[in-house]
């Protein structure tokens, strides 16, 4: 809408005050601000200035995190069957079968993988944490433009199994393509903060299926290009790089989150027993 309007008309979009500060939710009335008079150049999260400030921080972010994930594919030991010679290394919590040494056994079928992919995807448990992530985005009022109650929240719980399904279909072909193996290798290491910093790691890392590692392309390009595809049926002010960027650093991160889960949940388990 344009500026011209009559003083107390609603303005969709975020303002953006002469401090720098940026007004929420979407619909402000402009009486509130200077009696409705704000410099043009200062409305909007795509103003120019702000759009750059957002790139050239989440540019660097993502040039620190990639030097970090070379620097972990690197130190990754090649896993090739009957060669892990870390597992002596084990400490006494591998108890659990579902929290064995890194031993490389033989490579998924892709009729396996294809299961993986269905589990992960549309499994009780993936629509589990949908549901909450969704409720999640529902308090904190995210993309106010859908609204709230049941309708809010279910186009909420949509856009995210749509957007993880476009993730995982992407990694899917590329991995296949790639020879990767999909699932979570615990780590052989002792100590919580060893452990929590290789679970972080692995979202940098992809097993080959006969053993060794590679940086997990398909895991970045299925992110990020699911962040894009995702953010085409968000309101247009979404429409920009900073915001694509944005979406693939956060799926990234909940995979982070994962990989925790994954690493200490068998111990939690062993002590609830």
């Amino acid at each position: 809408m344009g500026l011209s309007r009559a003083e107390g008309s609603i303005r969709e979009g975020p303002i953006v005050m002469p401090t720098g500060r940026m007004l929420w939710p979407e619909k402000v009335r402009r009486s509130e601000l200077h009696g409705g008079k704000l410099p043009a150049s200062r409305v909007g999260c795509r103003a120019a200035g702000f759009r750059r400030g957002c790139m050239r921080e989440t540019l660097m972010l993502w040039a620190l995190l990639f030097r970090f994930s070379s620097s972990i594919v690197a130190a990754e030991i090649p896993d090739a069957p009957g060669q892990d010679d870390a597992s002596k290394n084990v400490s006494a919590r591998v108890q659990d079968k579902t929290t064995l040494p890194r031993v490389r056994s033989a490579p998924l079928t892709g009729g396996q993988k294809f299961y993986f992919y269905l589990k992960t995807t549309y499994g009780p448990g993936a629509v589990a944490f949908s549901l909450f992530g969704s409720g999640v985005n529902q308090a904190r009022d995210a993309v106010p433009e859908w609204g709230e109650g049941t309708e809010g929240y279910g186009r909420r719980l949509g856009s995210l199994l749509a957007q993880k399904a476009v993730g995982r279909s992407i990694r899917l072909g590329m991995g296949a393509l790639m020879h990767e193996d999909p699932r979570y290798f615990a780590s052989n290491r002792s100590g919580i903060a060893n452990r929590t910093l290789y679970a972080a790691g692995q979202v940098f890392v992809a097993h080959k299926d006969w053993g060794g590692t590679r940086f997990s392309y398909s895991r970045f390009v299925g992110e990020f290009s699911a962040a894009v595809i995702s953010r085409q049926w968000y309101p247009q002010r979404f429409h920009h790089m900073a915001d694509y960027l944005s979406a693939g650093a956060t799926s990234i991160g909940i995979g982070m989150a994962k990989n925790l889960f994954f690493e200490f949940w068998p111990d939690i388990k062993r002590k609830l027993r």
